[in-house]
């Protein structure tokens, strides 16, 4: 698949792509330069919705374990006073 690099550096991310990705409005890139000559990556970047929901997803998890990691943190600090 080839496209062209436009008057506005824009380029159109050929159909076969935007289908086979499942690629939407607002798809974030981010573009580098490969290692072999003239050639270039490009990641496709989480949506910040999808990054909200991991990060929901880890608060989540966090929270199931029970644990309350500034009790700890506070004991651990605790102790450390009282052994100096």
């Amino acid at each position: 698949m080839r496209t062209t690099l436009n008057g506005n550096n824009q380029v159109t991310v050929p159909a076969a792509i935007i289908s086979k990705l499942k690629l939407e409005p607002g798809t974030r890139f981010e573009w580098s330069i490969g290692d072999a000559p003239n050639t270039i990556l490009i990641h496709i970047q989480p949506s910040r919705q999808a990054m909200v929901a991991r990060l929901k997803a880890i608060g989540l998890k966090a929270r199931l374990n029970e644990r309350d990691s500034v009790a700890e943190l506070i004991a651990s600090r605790l102790s450390d006073v009282q052994v100096g």
